[in-house]
C-alpha cells in the first residue's frame, strides 16, 4: 500500500496529517484507496 501512496501521490506516506497533504491529496488519497481496494 506505501508504494502505491508514494507513486500516486509522489511523497512518503509518512507526510499524511501535514497540511499540504490534506490541501492537495485528501481526495486523491481517497481515489487511490478505492482503486486500490478493487483492483
Amino acid at each position: 500500500m506505501q508504494d502505491i501512496f508514494k507513486w500516486d501521490l509522489g511523497w512518503d506516506i509518512t507526510d499524511y496529517g501535514s497540511k499540504d497533504f490534506h490541501k492537495i491529496g485528501l481526495i486523491h488519497f481517497t481515489i487511490v484507496i478505492r482503486e486500490s481496494h478493487f483492483l
